[in-house]
């Protein structure tokens, strides 16, 4: 048996282990929404009954009117839809297969923008941009059951030179791991690879180019 096959059989026996210790679970339904610029509504005992329902993906411009006023100021077009100002999302939930000791994290494949997450009224963590996905650990704040997650989004007007979306425009994902684990985005794979190092600068002459090229060694990815 190759070294090759014997890695790749080594992969796949830890993925069916990580799978066997991980629960996932997509946060589609049950949100709560409303567009405004209160900064305390990540309180677990609000009373949220009378926002908007929501179900995840969603987008708060797009039910919004079409108007040339919504557009950047400074000339860019970013579709006359009103993407810019606050917003508040909350959603009551529970953590399955939850123990003590157990690892509990939210991934966000995108959240328009600047996003602040709360759990059960502490700030959790916070990711300065809009499109990229990003991680956060929930684990010291969780518990069980009745869960309360709060996220605060804030577009500034003119922070974009096409349509970039408002909300959490992708999905929200649960994840429930034992505390050994491998860490979201821990696994790396890189090949060694050794070349001739090529002249880093033209010679003027001839003469004074290097006699001979070193051996150095680069990290492909």
């Amino acid at each position: 048996m190759t070294n090759r096959t014997l890695f790749l059989l080594a992969l796949s026996l830890a993925g069916l282990t990580a799978s066997a210790q991980r629960t996932e679970t997509l946060l589609e339904r049950g949100w709560r929404y409303l567009r405004t610029d209160v900064k305390t509504y990540y309180d677990p005992d609000f009373d949220d009954s009378k926002w908007q329902t929501a179900s995840v993906p969603h987008d708060w411009a797009i039910k919004g009117r079409f108007s040339v006023d919504n557009d950047d100021p400074t000339g860019c077009k970013t579709g006359g839809l009103p993407y810019s100002g606050a917003g508040w999302y909350r959603l009551h939930f529970d953590v399955p297969d939850y123990e003590p000791g157990r690892h509990v994290e939210l991934i966000f494949d995108g959240a328009m923008s600047h996003p602040r997450v709360y759990v059960n009224g502490e700030l959790a963590g916070e990711w300065e941009y809009g499109y990229n996905t990003f991680s956060v650990d929930i684990t010291p704040y969780v518990k069980a059951s009745d869960n309360v997650l709060a996220v605060n989004l804030y577009n500034e007007k003119g922070q974009s030179r096409w349509y970039p979306g408002a909300g959490l425009y992708r999905n929200v994902h649960l994840i429930v791991t034992d505390e050994a684990r491998i860490p979201t985005w821990g696994v790396q794979v890189s090949r060694l690879t050794l070349r001739k190092a090529r002249p880093t600068s033209k010679c003027a002459r001839l003469s004074s180019c290097p006699k001979t090229a070193a051996v150095t060694a680069s990290r492909r990815r």
